[in-house]
């Protein structure tokens, strides 16, 4: 079934996870858990509802760092608590001004006895208290550099020349 949106563009990428639930209340549990994760910082929960609840992790502190009252509003909707709001705004939004996305990190952890569920945690990117020790970190950036590096080469590879734009 083809999905179009209101301003006649597809609608590619916008399903999430059903997560074995119904809408209503799979929609019930990510807004809980993005508010634990602001209350806390860090959460452990599956690693299906961990990457789904990343996807609006990530969309709430976009909203804080729009800062406007209506992305207030909004955020205000979505997050159960008016403490973690205020916390949204005014301390995590803060935190992730200079970076353009990224806000969340899933690190899986281990596998849940009783059910064999693969576990992950949860967590801002930008803390003091990550699950990750200091070499971890050191790695992932260097990882990181090293990939921006290799995409700015191939992108200067593949970019038309001045002179053939204007001939």
């Amino acid at each position: 079934e083809r999905v179009v949106e209101e301003d006649g563009n597809m609608a590619h990428g916008t399903r999430m996870a059903k997560l074995g639930k119904i809408s209503h209340r799979r929609i019930a549990m990510i807004r809980d858990l993005v508010t634990a994760l602001i209350q806390h910082e860090r959460i452990e929960t599956t690693v299906a509802r961990a990457k789904a609840l990343s996807r609006m992790a990530d969309r709430m502190v976009t909203l804080g760092k729009g800062g406007t009252m209506n992305d207030f509003r909004r955020a205000s909707a979505f997050v159960r608590t008016e403490a973690a709001t205020r916390k949204l705004f005014n301390d995590i939004a803060k935190r992730f001004m200079e970076r353009r996305g990224g806000y969340t990190r899933v690190l899986k952890t281990r596998v849940r006895r009783g059910d064999a569920a693969s576990l992950a945690v949860l967590e801002w990117t930008e803390t003091d208290r990550t699950i990750l020790s200091q070499a971890q970190l050191a790695e992932r950036a260097e990882r990181t550099e090293q990939r921006r590096q290799r995409s700015e080469a191939r992108r200067a590879a593949f970019a038309p020349e001045e002179e053939s734009l204007h001939t």
